[in-house]
């Protein structure tokens, strides 16, 4: 569970957030960003000093109730707050409300046509999309 460590500012001085802990993600512990209401859904958002963490990482994967992938995408909403993935061009997608325990029968990564079976249950929510321009918010970003 992330832990408040202070707020985090723009180059405006405007408050971007609550800080999170370190936590561990992939077997090592790193910073994953800032706590922020999104949609009516807190996340985590993966940020450094520099701006928001985009990332094109194949751990972002989507998960689906059918074999073939077809269907409503969800994503992992087991962690609080769910974490939140910055990609390009300045957008983040995140799971949404609900967050249900529902068996999960197939997992796509992102950025792959692949449809790969699963079949464990999860607790997820649905894939949702954010603008991060919407948060209007210029990095560089400062602790306080």
């Amino acid at each position: 569970m992330a832990h408040q460590m202070g707020h985090v500012t723009d180059s405006f001085s405007c408050l971007m957030a609550s800080m999170t802990n370190a936590r561990e993600h992939r077997g090592h512990n790193k910073l994953v960003g800032v706590e922020r209401s999104v949609n009516g859904v807190w996340v985590a958002i993966q940020t450094d000093p520099g701006g928001f963490f985009v990332t094109d990482d194949p751990g972002i994967v989507f998960l689906f109730t059918s074999l073939d992938c077809s269907g409503t995408p969800y994503m992992d909403a087991s962690t609080l707050p769910p974490i939140g993935f910055v990609t390009k061009p300045a957008r983040m997608v995140f799971p949404g409300v609900p967050v249900q325990l529902l068996t999960i029968l197939a997992l796509r990564p992102r950025n792959d046509p692949n449809c790969n079976p699963f079949g464990a249950p999860r607790w997820v929510g649905p894939a949702q999309s954010f603008g991060l321009n919407n948060l209007g918010l210029l990095p560089p970003f400062t602790v306080k």
